[in-house]
């Protein structure tokens, strides 16, 4: 496994940390360990305010073996009874899509970097 976090420090220093700067008296739940589609998940809930107006929103980080992906949803604080559930459906569905190998980026080789051991 090559990546340079775990799900707990992706989560907060990468996914949640950047809501607490943008938004007013921002609150991150401790996030719940879920297994989203056979990977390791985290999510949890930020609340604040926008403008004056509360916002709350459920963010998830799911961690493949490649990469680390973000689900965010929100919705006015006024609508999290009705919207949850749609909310929590929308993270719960995430799947990676196979990589395909020829549409992977490779990097271009700069044929002129090469030194040529030759004699």
């Amino acid at each position: 496994h090559d990546l340079d976090y775990d799900i707990d420090l992706y989560f907060k220093s990468i996914a949640a940390e950047p809501f607490l700067e943008t938004i007013k008296d921002g609150k991150v739940s401790t996030p719940a360990s879920e297994t989203i589609n056979g990977n390791k998940a985290l999510v949890g809930e930020i609340t604040g305010k926008i403008d004056q107006t509360p916002i709350y929103y459920k963010l998830g980080v799911v961690e493949t073996p490649s990469s680390f992906y973000q689900i965010i949803t929100w919705t006015r604080q006024d609508n999290k009874e009705q919207m949850e559930s749609d909310m929590t459906h929308m993270i719960d569905s995430f799947k990676e899509l196979p990589q395909i190998e020829n549409e992977a980026p490779h990097p271009a080789v700069n044929t002129d970097s090469i030194k040529n051991s030759a004699p």
